[in-house]
């Protein structure tokens, strides 16, 4: 068979456009072809010509699990661990098995611990639960270790895409840490609180997971749901019993904290529209404070104080479901009952104050606290806007006032979204993007996603489907009842953290 004739490539585009051998049209930060197919659009750093046509931004790691290769590393991975290394070399030896799962997953323990933790709390690092609480109980429960293994692999080979071994290391920790879940649920007693307790930490952990790997099928719901279950069951048992002798109170409080923290963020459309989406509105997501489930430190390491506003997210997403149903009955505008409901939580909205117990060192950080305060709130205000008006939002004062509280909210966007509170402002930047519709903010939002310094997939997922909302011609296509009919229309189910 004679050959055909050889055409040169392009080496110009994107790296993930090369090895799929798709043609890139080359449009930063995100190529067309990345945008469409939902993958991480990443571009070569330098260009360094090997005599072979090969650049060595493209060049994989040796096999990941023999450990004769483990020399062969690059110097950007072993980067990414050598400074924790140094600070106490330690920490990451020993017997723990899962560290010890293969020679890169020491590289993942190590990214997670300088990197990862910073943005899952909102508190200085010393404080941080994920550094001082999970890690050291990692070291003594496989599980666990596994759980925060494959989080932190899952940030790392984001941010470094062409390296095979560690996205293979990522894939064995998550391997193991699913196998291990199903399980000790499988043969859970039910009797067992420290057990379930335990497993509690390791499912809200892999729901974090989920979400920064870049899932885009709802994982996290089921992981959700399960560990809704898994409370509900240790606080009946607590308030009945005493099982502070068995239980780890510090750990369950933080654990329930996350739980809220992921039910809030992923509350984006109105409640029940989308049944895998939607959990039950269950006390204790609300109830701030109560002895059962009070933290053990009232800094609220993820909420950093802000946990009582968060709480009006659902009781908002149900007044949207039930303007929805009020529509579907011929209502052109909210009945009088539902636009008390509305006043009432914009009253509550409004009047809130957070309490400076929860502030720590100096006026920066005040300050920055309450440009956090400020964003989530003009969040609410969006949100209850949208929901009021139903499906699709044709009354001109309303559109007004939302673009009103938008240019406000964004007004604060560039002072904090590269603070260490990205996470909890994730939530109201994705409403007020969801709704603006000046080109201008479209792509300064854009641009912020993108380049967010803690570089994480779901980060660049939202940017992608703010596109589509944003170049989506029916009227539906707006707000959050519009996250929902793009995520419907796509196919998608984007988590928030």
């Amino acid at each position: 068979m004679s050959q055909g004739r050889r055409h040169s490539r392009t080496r110009t585009g994107c790296l993930t456009c090369r090895s799929r051998k798709k043609k890139c049209d080359e449009a930063r930060p995100r190529c067309a072809g990345c945008r469409r197919n939902m993958l991480d659009c990443t571009w070569p750093n330098y260009v360094a010509w090997d005599g072979r046509g090969q650049t060595d931004t493209m060049q994989p790691l040796p096999d990941v699990y023999q450990p004769d290769n483990q020399k062969s590393m690059d110097h950007q991975a072993q980067a990414e661990v050598s400074p924790s290394l140094g600070r106490n070399p330690s920490i990451y030896t020993g017997d723990n098995r899962a560290c010890a799962l293969t020679p890169h997953s020491v590289l993942l323990l190590g990214h997670f611990a300088r990197e990862t933790v910073s943005f899952f709390a909102m508190t200085p690092l010393q404080n941080n639960p994920l550094l001082t609480l999970l890690m050291p109980l990692g070291y003594m429960d496989d599980l666990l270790m596994h759980s925060l293994l494959a989080l932190g692999g899952a940030h790392l080979t984001h941010k470094n895409p062409t390296n095979m071994a560690l996205a293979d290391t990522t894939r064995l920790h998550y391997a193991k840490l699913l196998g291990g879940l199903r399980g000790e649920i499988a043969h859970l007693n039910d009797n067992d609180m420290q057990c379930k307790e335990r497993l509690l930490c390791v499912l809200v952990i892999t729901c974090l997971y989920e979400i920064v790997s870049g899932n885009t099928q709802g994982a996290i719901f089921k992981h959700l749901h399960a560990s809704r279950g898994l409370i509900l069951s240790l606080l009946d048992h607590r308030s009945t019993r005493n099982t502070s002798s068995t239980v780890n109170c510090e750990t369950l409080s933080f654990s329930i904290e996350l739980y809220r923290y992921l039910v809030f963020s992923n509350t984006l459309t109105p409640h029940g529209i989308t049944p895998e989406r939607s959990l039950p509105l269950d006390p204790f997501l609300a109830n701030i404070g109560k002895p059962e489930i009070a933290l053990a430190s009232s800094l609220e390491p993820i909420f950093a104080g802000t946990c009582g506003l968060f709480r009006l997210v659902p009781l908002i997403s149900v007044m949207a479901s039930q303007r929805l149903n009020e529509e579907s009955q011929g209502l052109d505008a909210p009945s009088p009952n539902l636009a008390r409901m509305g006043d009432d939580i914009y009253n509550r909205i409004q009047s809130w104050r957070l309490d400076y117990r929860y502030q720590e060192g100096d006026g920066d950080r005040r300050e920055q606290i309450n440009r956090v305060v400020e964003m989530i709130r003009l969040g609410l205000y969006i949100y209850l806007k949208s929901a009021l008006a139903g499906s699709v939002i044709s009354d001109a004062a309303d559109l007004c006032t939302i673009q009103d509280h938008i240019s406000q909210l964004f007004s604060y966007a560039h002072k904090v979204l590269a603070s260490q509170y990205t996470a909890i402002l994730l939530w109201p930047v994705v409403i007020a993007g969801s709704c603006t519709l000046i080109p201008e903010e479209q792509n300064v939002l854009l641009h912020e996603i993108y380049s967010m310094k803690y570089g994480m997939k779901h980060m660049a997922i939202v940017g992608d489907v703010l596109q589509l909302l944003w170049k989506d011609p029916d009227p539906r296509a707006y707000g959050p009842y519009g996250l929902h009919f793009i995520m419907q229309k796509h196919g998608l189910s984007v988590g928030l953290a």
